[in-house]
């Protein structure tokens, strides 16, 4: 693997205090036996408890591997977005701070990079996946994909997997353009950048809820947002002629 390119994984912490140390660490010690050269931003955002001083303290100890970037604006688009910007990388990973997504998924995602694609997603709907997550979830995330599919027409099977990764000439052309700064946003970059004919090639992974980690968010509001986001996007593309 090309370990002389440049590589950002930003991490988006919001409260994320009890579980940040171990999943950083987690992390730095798979970059390093990869030899990965990868620099890892923790994009801390509003946090009421403890993280960012967690995170301050990882910065102190891995000095040259871990940053931290605090935001004052919440959301997890806003996080990923602004890591993204703010460092000049070749490939741009971002993966959920809960570390839901096995690791093993990271090398084949900077392969693919490498050999092409411009966006690497990780999919828990592939035949290989393995997915550890509750009935109830699963359903809502089913039939979210399935809308979307249905209304813009997409190909794409995991919409919000916490694992993607892109080369620069997306996160140029495509991530500035992105609106949404909450949960939606991973929906709005696949759709722009499917829309402007980007190679998106998807991986299966194996994914699990980190134990005794609760949701931020209920499913069911969740999905009542994205719906109206879903509807708000499609005018946009109509009216923009993509």
């Amino acid at each position: 693997m090309n370990t002389e390119k440049r590589i950002v994984i930003v991490l988006p912490a919001y409260n994320e205090a009890a579980f940040l140390r171990p999943n950083v660490e987690k992390l730095a010690v798979f970059l390093k036996s990869r030899n990965l050269p990868a620099k890892i931003v923790i994009a801390e955002n509003g946090s009421i408890d403890n993280t960012r001083q967690v995170a301050e303290n990882l910065a102190e100890e891995f000095p040259g591997v871990v940053s931290l970037m605090s935001l004052k604006v919440k959301g997890k688009g806003n996080a990923v977005i602004s890591g993204w910007l703010s460092n000049q990388a070749d490939i741009y990973v971002y993966m959920d701070s809960d570390l839901s997504t096995d690791l093993n998924a990271l090398p084949e995602a900077l392969r693919e990079i490498f050999s092409g694609s411009d966006i690497v997603i990780g999919s828990r709907y592939m035949r290989s996946s393995r997915v550890i997550v509750s009935r109830y979830r699963l359903f809502f995330s089913f039939f979210y994909k399935q809308i979307i599919r249905l209304v813009f027409n997409s190909k794409i099977s995991d919409f919000q997997c916490g694992f993607k990764a892109a080369n620069r000439n997306v996160v140029n052309e495509i991530v500035p353009r992105i609106q949404d700064g909450c949960w939606f946003f991973d929906t709005e970059l696949l759709l722009l950048a499917e829309r402007k004919m980007f190679k998106i090639k998807e991986i299966p992974v194996n994914w699990a809820n980190q134990p005794g980690r609760k949701s931020k968010v209920s499913p069911i509001s969740l999905s009542i947002q994205n719906i109206r986001k879903i509807i708000t996007l499609k005018k946009r593309f109509n009216g923009e002629g993509f």
